[in-house]
């Protein structure tokens, strides 16, 4: 008898789930979902310590060995810290950078001073307070907030120029020089990293434009050859920048280039030409030949006046023009104020124009002048001093002064000079203010020593400054020394080729500049230079090695 296949057992019907009390009808239903567990890379300290077992048995090995070979408890907890090549990588780079000051290492304390604005600035607090990184990868807005500010945490000489029409290879048909075109890049690149932000003598779009394009409205030979040789200044490849009179320096040959083109179109003046003109009298100055330099500022202004760029132009003109010719008028005005507060004579000759009276009210000029006159005026330069250094202190922390800077050689040369004026008056100080006028005169020193390096004005002011410290001991030995510089047979050179009016070592307005001036000071510098020979021999060095 045949059996009967069985039947596979009918499922157990399952009945919807009871509806919540809550759950009205019609209402959808939303559930929850467990939240996501982060990933995370690299395990917190914390972590670690839980999960002991969790390390490789090579580790484990490892750590035994160097227990018994006998390294010291400090290099083992190293290894455990520092030697987990994962959490290496999920560490961020510290691009943070502060330069340290010389003898002393912290701000002097009388630069505290509560009237002292810049110690409130954000600039003094980025550039003294040390980040903390923790924070910082915990803090969401941490890459928000320190890409705002990273102008306060990298140095400026981190920075590169980067403009696209710079890769163009059709450019070196502008000089007859002979260099490459990644080399011509290169100096365009110093130039407008370093010189233009401080003195913008040319609209830079128009000019880039037209260099690439071979046109000549805001573009010549003649200023591409002055602006080849001003990135000279602050290209550190060059190693003899300083030598604007050697024929071998690339520098020379841009300046000999631009100097024919420049005789060649005086007659014919135009925009180009007279930005060209004060570029010249720019790298003329900065290399300590300023009575050329005047001489070409003189002409560029002539030129300027022929071609009416202070006078407002129509409304017609082209909106390129018209930005052209007002940042080369404002430019030229602001180079041409500076050379007449440093070389020319203020009491000169009263206009012929009868001064108007003023009929002002009493209360209001009163009103107007009483913060003045209840202010002492010594109050006020003691005030501006420790402004001054304050800033000059930040700008060395955060950028240092390798890198060129043409404003910067006034700055240096003042602070420097009036912290040896006050080292050597004669007047009993606290060992404390002592120290902290020599850490800034050793500042300012070794600020013109870098400066030296890329213009030779700034190593002529250097060299005079330094051994003027030595000859009145403002310094350590062993800090005049160590700014020493061994190429001395340059000494002979300055005298040849310095022809500057610039004046240096004037720290009041009551100072006479006329003695000076460079040119007169090249003079005192031989006879420092001959009383400092017996004392480099007991410093311990050679006349040539010091």
């Amino acid at each position: 008898m045949d059996q009967v296949p069985k039947l596979p057992r009918p499922l157990r019907p399952l009945l919807p789930a009871l509806e919540s009390p809550d759950v009205t009808a019609g209402a959808q239903r939303h559930f929850t979902l467990p939240r996501k567990r982060t990933l995370i890379k690299g395990a917190c300290q914390t972590c670690r310590k839980r999960k002991v077992k969790s390390r490789k048995e090579e580790d484990v090995h490892d750590i035994v060995r160097r227990i018994r070979r006998g390294d010291s408890t400090r290099a083992i907890l190293q290894q455990l810290r520092d030697g987990d090549l994962l959490l290496q990588m999920s560490l961020v780079p510290q691009s943070w950078c502060r330069y340290s000051f010389p003898l002393a290492r912290e701000m002097p304390l009388f630069l505290n001073a509560r009237d002292n604005p810049y110690l409130n600035s954000l600039i003094y607090k980025e550039t003294m307070e040390y980040p903390d990184v923790r924070a910082t990868n915990e803090n969401n807005k941490a890459p928000t907030y320190f890409n705002r500010l990273i102008q306060y945490h990298l140095p400026y000489h981190a920075a590169k120029f980067v403009d696209p029409r710079l890769s163009s290879g059709n450019m070196i048909h502008w000089t007859s020089v002979s260099v490459t075109g990644a080399l011509f890049s290169e100096l365009l690149q110093m130039y407008f990293l370093y010189e233009y932000p401080i003195f913008p003598f040319l609209h830079m779009d128009s000019f880039l434009e037209d260099l690439v394009t071979s046109r000549r409205q805001f573009c010549s030979s003649l200023l591409v050859n002055a602006v080849l040789a001003a990135g000279c200044q602050g290209y550190a490849k060059i190693a003899n920048r300083t030598e604007f009179w050697n024929p071998r320096t690339l520098q020379y040959q841009f300046s000999a280039e631009a100097r024919r083109l420049w005789d060649m179109e005086a007659d014919s003046p135009s925009l180009t030409t007279i930005q060209a003109g004060l570029i010249m009298s720019l790298t003329c100055n900065v290399n300590g030949v300023d009575k050329a330099g005047w001489s070409y500022l003189v002409r560029a202004t002539a030129m300027a006046n022929r071609l009416q760029i202070f006078e407002d132009l129509l409304d017609t003109t082209r909106r390129r023009i018209r930005d052209a010719r007002a940042l080369t008028s404002w430019s030229l005005f602001l180079w041409q104020s500076m050379h007449y507060f440093n070389l020319i004579n203020w009491l000169m000759e009263p206009f012929t124009v009868p001064e108007t009276t003023y009929t002002g009210g009493e209360a209001t000029g009163a009103s107007s002048f009483q913060a003045v006159e209840e202010t002492v005026p010594e109050a006020l330069v003691i005030n501006a001093k420790i402004s001054l250094e304050t800033v000059f202190r930040l700008y060395y922390m955060r950028h240092g002064f390798e890198i060129f800077d043409p404003l910067m050689l006034q700055f240096h040369s003042f602070v420097g000079f009036m912290a040896l004026k006050e080292l050597s008056d004669g007047r009993e100080k606290p060992p404390g203010l002592v120290k902290a006028l020599q850490s800034t005169l050793a500042l300012a020193t070794l600020g013109l020593r870098d400066q030296g390096k890329n213009s030779y004005l700034g190593d002529t002011i250097f060299r005079i400054l330094r051994d003027m410290a030595a000859s009145k001991h403002a310094l350590p030995a062993n800090e005049i020394i160590a700014m020493s510089k061994e190429d001395e047979d340059t000494k002979a050179e300055i005298a040849e080729h310095i022809n500057s009016q610039f004046p240096i070592n004037v720290v009041s307005i009551a100072d006479d500049p006329e003695p000076h001036r460079v040119e007169s000071l090249i003079s005192q510098y031989k006879e420092i230079e001959l009383d400092n020979q017996s004392d480099r021999s007991e410093m311990g060095c050679s006349p040539r090695d010091c």
